[in-house]
């Protein structure tokens, strides 16, 4: 509550600022934009992820105890803010999450996944594992698909192979392919998945 009053009262100072153009409104203002760029900045992770619209503050200060496990695993291609927002699409944050269909931990690994990654029995409920295996997988399907993050993101969810199924049907160039062109043939649940990824990773970059 404090952080957004925060962030109010800063626009509040830009409102007066331009109804009032004086030195001091004017001053008033470049004090609290400064403090706020300070505080977002300096402040611990927790607390600046808290300034996240639209995401449940609980999950990501959940999320924020794995992120040295989130820094070591990601890469150039595959940045701190995309796998926050994966695992919080995935299992918001919860280490021994499994669906019904038996995807497990934090990036829900599916068995055949796991099996494909060499992973051990138990090993997708570990932290650590699981974030740097689950993107170690991302990464093959980001390679594997011409580095198209909305098709690297329908198959982890979707399915490689009906990924690939949808492409040859439709005669989609997998280098081409866009939301707009591919995403339409997509079940309802993998079009929000890959929108809400991409919504979210653009919401907590800037925080990260």
């Amino acid at each position: 509550m404090i952080l957004r009053n925060r962030l109010k009262y800063a626009i509040l100072a830009g409102i007066l600022a331009l109804a009032s153009p004086s030195k001091t409104a004017s001053s008033d203002l470049n004090f609290m934009v400064l403090n706020l760029k300070k505080f977002t900045i300096t402040a611990p992770l927790e607390q600046r992820l808290r300034l996240v619209e639209g995401m449940e503050t609980e999950s990501l200060a959940r999320i924020v105890g794995y992120d040295s496990f989130i820094r070591a695993a990601s890469s150039r291609y595959v940045s701190p803010a995309t796998l926050y927002s994966m695992i919080y699409q995935e299992s918001r944050g919860n280490p021994r999450a499994r669906s019904p269909k038996g995807a497990e931990g934090l990036l829900q690994i599916t068995p055949i996944t796991q099996r494909h990654l060499g992973m051990k029995r138990g090993e997708a409920f570990d932290p650590e594992i699981a974030i740097a295996k689950g993107t170690e997988y991302y990464s093959q399907l980001l390679d594997y698909f011409h580095g198209n993050e909305v098709l690297a993101l329908a198959a982890y969810n979707y399915g490689q192979r009906s990924t690939d199924i949808i492409l040859r049907k439709k005669g989609l160039n997998p280098k081409t392919a866009t939301y707009e062109n591919f995403g339409r043939f997509l079940n309802r649940e993998t079009r929000n998945y890959i929108q809400d990824v991409l919504a979210n990773r653009e919401a907590i970059k800037e925080y990260l």
